[in-house]
Formats: structure tokens, C-alpha cells, sequence
């Protein structure tokens, strides 16, 4: 740690004994989980709290425009979190506001199970691309005595919801029936404005808010900014009942007044004239059963002894009015961060809670960005290499057990170097470095052309992406694939078709149903081809080139609502008459796809109640690319995607119809000439399920072009002693 470099950019001797404070307290501190790749520390300075406090929520403010979080985290946030200073006890936290744009910052609330008056040192990291999950933790930054946190950041639109952060979640909807109010900028991001009209907000009437009985203690506590300080009129700005209310704070002849209702006689104490400006002020009312005391900024304004009990009046909680809801009472000005608590707040919670929120900077000092340096497992010491492999963006929502194309063709890839010539050291874990992931290996060179194609399975794939490790380099490893385990259930067969075109050529399935299939090209008219992954089956288009796949139960997807989904990589030669790329059975076939008396439309089509029906594409013009074309039965309509994207579909449930023939590529099982195809296939898939949009969508896109969406680290050796690696 440059610990000079943080003192002259914070400046300060407050600030540089801060730091050295945090230089000492974060030696040697643990890292929180190794899927994080960075961490600030951030010292909470001596003199936030007079006096060590317990549960507390500091304000963590960021708004330096450089700050690393701003690039590394992700755009929504999910990956910050926050520990103490062990570096691996996370605290919970809520995030006020997170932004990464043209403006930059970051507003979390954290709590503190204990915040010295010394100070205390916690950790913010982030930099994880694939989390699965926000890592906020809102109700439980509030302690159990918070029964209400409203921000109030939210807009000012009429029927809004201004939400509660407790877990007792008495939210607040807006009244704003004109249009006339606004939301403005707080004392912490956003605030609500008031104009002083029909403006208001309606906490409910739950039972937590009801803070009455003998010697019940309560905490109220608000931001407010009054516009016109010298306004003669009474408004209500917080209030719990109608007259004479349980508890209120209220603008009157310009000074503010805390109420509690005893017995019905309203007992007060107010701030004393002149104590209302156009700024922001802190001020929190407290009942402690002896006294009823209001504080400004977080000192005491004054104090009136009592110590009645406080009475329940019927009705909800208001803010900028009462229940009533009247113009006379209603509040002009801004309100931010108001807050109700079933306890009596000492004097140094309650000024720990103003110099948290007022001037965060002088309190909150972030040290520098840490590196990931964590013991990260091996997955066995035989292998000596691996590299760290990032997937993001692929796919549009969570998706399980979806195999995802790991595509290296960059000639200087350490890997081609390393691993057996074969590939058959080559294997995949999860990101813990132990768990091995299921892979097919569809293409590995490693002579004057070099490339890897291997399809890995993901158990859970998240919008966010996922990591995980590719390992290479032992010489005397047998062959490390699962092939049929990448594929799931549904999947009755995948053919790759990178075979040789030779007649009788087997073109494998990959799955577990082992649905060979059979190359006929007895003119030796056919060859293989180039395809969208490796090789590709390439068709001449005459009745003897065809690839036959013996009929099987697996195959035969048929009955009531049965889902079937059947997608390829298809690219034409020449288009034909009537040409048919796939078809199951004879006419009117099973499941299918193929030109319908047009030489310009696809059709994907399932046989139900002995009618072949489904949608068409439509005209398209660019049959020498390569597309990827899928059919999704699913019960309710039979759907067409191009390249990921919906084309297209036609409604209908019903029964689809068994063909006891085969599966066929490049014509059908009659093997008419004038069905046969004039093209290339590549990776034919047949699924019992109806795939989703988003998979589909992610089928593509992990076929179409893997480099957008992966991301390798530099090789990583094992180390010479024990079974783990420092990642740096």
C-alpha cells in the first residue's frame, strides 16, 4: 500500500492518521471468496460515534469520478459487498445509489454490529462479472427497533411507492393528484418534494407503527430543506394519527416542534425561532419515557421532562400532511432519509447518524484497490497448467445445464503447447478449481493449424455469465471427455456431422441415446466441408447423399402436446425445388424442416392429427451464409427462430402424430431427387423440450461468434509444493 500517495490525495493530518489507522488494521486480513477480484479498504474515522455504538448504519459514500468500483463493478451493482476488517465477514448492506455513467456514485448504507468511537475499518469489493445474485441485504442494515427507513428517492409521481427499507416494509404510496411535485436532489441522492398542496405520502396504518403506551420510547428523525423558511403557516411535515396524533413533527411561527401525545394532551418541544434556514438540517425528535428531547444536527436544541403515556390515535402515517390531508397542513419544502424507531437514541447515535449523512467525506477514507491474492484449489497436481476462462453476456435469462462452445483459435495460446497432442489431458472445472464440468471436444489441433472446439456443460448459467478453469499438461492422462453427460435428457440426439462423407460413413450422436447415424453417398459424389464449428455434412443434392438415422423410441416425439424443439446450422449451395434438410418419417413427417413448393421459404413443420403444420420464413435472400435455424413445438404453437431471433408462428395444440420411418438428413425417407438437399448441415440437435427463447437465442450466440462473449487469463503453472495456486 502507497500509504504517502492516499494521504496527499485525501489531504489532511485527520485523514493520513485515518489511513495509518487502516494500513495497520487490514495487515494479513482475509479474502472474502476468491470470485471477487478486487477490494478497497475503507477507514471509518475516530470521532463518527463519541461513543462505541452497536448495529449502526455509516453512510459509505464514493464519489470520486476515477474510483476503480465505477469500471469493475457491475452496471446494476449486484457485485458489491462489504466486510469488516477480517476481510471475510460480510456485512449487510443497501445501496441507496449506485451509478457508473456520465455522473459517477455510490450511496450504501452498512451496518456496523460495532462501531467504536476509535473507528473501524471495513471492505468494499466487487469485480465479480458473474454473480448470481444482488448482494444487498436491506431489512437487516435496519436493526430490529427501525420500524420505518423511507429514502425517498424515488419519483414524485401520483400512486408512487416510496419504499420502507425495514423488514416491517411500511411502504409509503404518493398522493400527487395535480402533477405539481417533484422529485429534487436530497441531502443522500434523491428527496422528496413537496409543494405544499394536496402533496403528500401514506405510510399505512400497520401495527408497528403504533409507538404508544407507558413510557414507550420513540426515535423520529428527517432531512428537511425548506424553501421559504419564513412561512407563517403550521404544516404538518410528519404525523401518526389525527389530532391530537400519536407523534408529529411540525413547522410552526418558524421554528420546528416534536410532539407525543399524552393522555390526549399534546406535550412539545420546539427548536426556538431562527433555527429554520434553506438549508439542509438533520433533525430527530426522541421520547424516553422521562423526557422529550429535539436535536438539531445532531445537537440538543432543547428538552422538556415528561414522562406520561403516550396514546394511540386511529389513522396512518403522513408525511408533508395528516390523515386529513388538507391545503392548510400541507408542507412545502424537501424531505429526505425520515426514519422512525421504537427506542429512545442516545445523543451519540443521534449525532453519528447526522455526521454520517452530512459530510460522509470527512468520516469515510478509501484506501487503495486490492488485487484477488487467495489460495484458489487445484484441481489435480498431475495437471500443470490451466487458465481462468470468463463467459459474460451470453444469455438473456438463467439458464441450467446449457452446453457452451469454448472456442480457442489464437495460434499462441499456450495450450497448444502444452497439451497432448490428442487433447486428452484437456478438461474443464467450475470456478472453486476442484469440480470437474462435463466436455465433448468436437475439434483439437494442435499442428500448423491449431484450434479448440469443446462444448463444456454449465449447471447454472446466469445472466451475469460464469468462470471457470480450463486444465491441460499431463502427459499420462487418458482421455478426460464426458461427451454424453454435456447434453441433457431432453437432447435424443446432437450430431456434429464433422465426419468424413464417405458412404457408410458413421456420423455420431453425442448423447446418451447413441443415435448413430448412417452416411450414404454411393456415387462418392459428397465431401466433407468447412462448418459453422469444425467440419460440417455437405450434400450434392441427388437422391443417394443422404444421412439415415434409424428409427428409435427417442426419437419418436409424439402424442398429446408432446414438446419437441429441432435446430441446425444450415447454408445452401443451390436452393432446389422442394428440398428437405431434416425430416423424421414420411409424409407428413413428424418434425421436419424443408421447402414447401417455394425455393425461398423455410418451413419447420410437426404432423399433427396427420396434417403437417407449421410457420414459414418468409423470403430470405442470403442462403449461401450460414444461418441457425430452430422450430419449437411447445404444445400451444409451433414457433420459427433465424439466428437467435423470433421469425415467426403458427397457433396450434394438438396431437402430434408418430411415423414409425427414420430420422433423414439431406432428403427424407422416401429419398425422392427432388427432395434432396444441395447444401451443407452442421450441428443438428433434437430435443424433447421446447426450448425457451432465451436458450435458443443463446444457442446461437455461443455457435455464432464465441470470441465476443469469452475471455481467457494468462496461463497459470502449479506451483512446486502443496495443491494450491496464489492467483495474483
Amino acid at each position: 500500500m502507497n500509504l504517502k500517495m492516499i494521504t496527499k490525495k485525501h489531504g489532511g493530518l485527520a485523514s493520513a492518521v485515518a489511513l495509518l489507522a487502516l494500513a495497520t488494521d487490514v495487515a494479513g486480513a482475509g479474502w472474502y471468496n476468491p470470485a471477487w477480484e478486487y477490494r478497497q479498504p475503507i477507514a471509518i474515522a475516530a470521532g463518527l460515534a463519541d461513543s462505541a455504538l452497536t448495529n449502526f448504519p455509516v453512510l459509505v459514500q464514493i464519489t470520486n469520478q476515477v474510483n476503480a468500483v465505477f469500471g469493475k463493478a457491475l452496471a446494476n451493482g449486484w457485485d458489491i459487498l462489504f466486510t469488516d476488517s477480517t476481510g471475510t465477514n460480510k456485512l449487510a448492506h443497501e445501496i441507496e445509489l449506485y451509478a457508473n455513467g456520465v455522473t459517477k456514485e455510490l450511496d450504501a448504507w452498512v451496518k456496523l454490529p460495532v462501531l467504536p468511537a476509535a473507528g473501524a475499518t471495513v471492505y468494499l469489493y466487487y469485480g465479480n462479472p458473474v454473480v448470481v445474485a444482488d448482494q444487498q441485504d436491506r431489512t437487516n442494515v435496519w436493526d430490529t427497533y427501525c420500524r420505518g427507513v423511507w429514502h425517498l428517492d424515488e419519483t414524485a409521481a401520483n400512486s408512487q411507492t416510496n419504499f420502507d427499507s425495514t423488514a416491517y416494509a411500511n411502504h409509503g404510496v404518493r398522493r400527487d393528484t395535480n402533477g405539481s411535485g417533484t422529485g429534487s436532489q436530497g441531502q443522500i441522492a434523491g428527496a422528496g418534494d413537496f409543494e405544499g398542496s394536496e402533496d403528500l405520502v401514506n405510510a399505512g396504518n400497520a401495527s408497528s407503527l403504533d409507538l404508544y403506551g407507558a413510557a414507550n420510547p420513540l426515535t423520529l428523525s428527517v432531512w428537511l430543506r425548506f424553501p421559504n423558511p419564513t412561512n407563517t403557516t403550521t404544516p404538518l411535515i410528519i404525523s401518526k394519527g389525527t389530532y391530537p396524533y400519536t407523534y408529529h413533527l411540525r413547522y410552526d411561527a418558524g421554528q420546528i416542534v416534536f410532539y407525543v401525545n399524552d393522555s390526549g394532551a399534546l406535550k412539545t418541544v420546539s427548536s426556538g425561532v431562527g433555527a429554520v434556514t434553506n438549508d439542509w438540517i438533520h433533525w430527530a425528535g426522541v421520547y424516553d419515557g422521562t423526557s422529550i428531547k429535539l436535536y438539531k444536527n445532531g445537537a440538543l436544541c432543547n428538552t422538556t421532562a415528561h414522562g406520561g403515556v403516550v396514546n394511540q390515535t386511529a389513522n396512518g402515517l403522513y408525511f408533508a400532511n395528516y390523515y386529513g390531508g388538507t391545503a392548510p397542513m400541507a408542507f412545502e419544502g424537501h424531505m429526505d432519509e425520515v426514519r422512525l424507531a421504537n427506542t429512545a437514541r442516545s445523543v451519540a447515535w443521534v449525532q453519528a447518524e447526522f455526521r454520517s449523512a452530512s459530510t460522509p467525506g470527512a468520516y469515510i477514507h478509501v484506501g487503495d484497490e486490492e488485487a484477488c491474492d487467495v489460495a484458489v484449489e487445484w484441481y489435480q497436481r498431475a495437471w500443470r497448467y490451466r487458465q481462468r476462462v470468463t463467459l459474460t453476456n451470453l444469455v438473456d435469462a438463467s439458464l441450467t445445464n446449457f452446453p457452451v462452445l469454448i472456442r480457442i483459435a489464437a495460434a499462441d495460446n499456450a495450450i497448444f503447447g502444452n497439451a497432448q497432442a490428442s487433447g486428452a489431458d484437456i478438461l474443464f472445472t467450475d470456478i472453486s478449481g476442484t469440480n470437474k464440468l462435463a466436455h465433448e471436444i468436437e475439434l483439437y489441433t494442435n499442428g500448423v493449424t491449431k484450434e479448440l472446439c469443446a462444448w463444456v456443460i454449465v449447471p447454472v448459467l446466469p445472466t451475469t455469465g460464469t468462470r471457470f478453469y480450463l486444465y491441460y499438461g499431463n502427459p499420462a492422462a487418458a482421455d478426460q471427455q464426458e461427451k454424453t453427460a454435456v447434453w441433457d435428457s431432453a437432447y435424443k440426439g446432437v450430431w456434429h456431422l464433422r465426419e468424413m462423407a464417405d458412404h457408410n460413413q458413421t456420423n455420431y450422436d453425442s448423447t446418451a441415446y447413441a443415435n448413430h447415424g448412417r452416411r450414404n453417398d454411393a456415387n462418392h459424389s459428397g465431401t466433407g466441408s468447412q462448418g459453422q464449428i469444425a467440419g460440417a455434412g455437405d450434400f450434392e443434392g441427388t437422391a443417394d447423399d443422404y444421412v439415415a438415422v434409424a428409427n428409435s423410441d427417442s426419437l419418436d416425439i409424439y402424442g398429446t402436446n408432446n414438446p419437441v424443439t429441432l435446430s441446425a446450422w444450415i447454408r445452401f449451395d443451390t436452393l432446389g425445388t422442394t428440398p428437405i434438410m431434416i425430416a423424421k418419417g414420411a409424409y407428413a413427417y413428424e418434425y421436419r424442416f424443408g421447402f414447401n413448393g417455394s425455393n425461398t421459404n423455410l418451413d419447420f413443420w410437426v404432423n399433427q392429427d396427420g396434417v403437417a403444420r407449421g410457420p414459414s420464413s418468409g423470403i430470405i435472400s442470403t442462403w449461401t451464409d450460414w444461418h441457425h435455424w430452430v422450430g419449437v413445438y411447445d404444445g400451444a404453437s409451433v414457433k420459427l427462430y433465424k439466428d437467435g431471433d423470433y421469425v415467426t408462428q403458427l397457433t396450434h395444440s394438438g396431437v402430434v402424430i408418430q411415423k414409425t420411418h427414420g430420422l433423414y438428413f439431406g432428403n427424407y425417407y422416401g429419398l425422392g431427387a427432388t427432395y434432396a438437399f444441395d447444401g451443407q448441415l452442421d450441428e443438428v440437435r433434437v430435443a424433447n423440450a421446447a426450448r425457451s427463447a432465451a436458450w435458443v437465442q443463446a444457442e446461437y450466440r455461443t455457435s455464432a461468434t464465441p470470441a465476443a462473449y469469452l475471455a481467457f487469463t494468462a496461463q497459470e503453472e502449479r506451483p512446486n509444493l502443496g495443491s494450491i495456486l496464489l492467483i495474483r
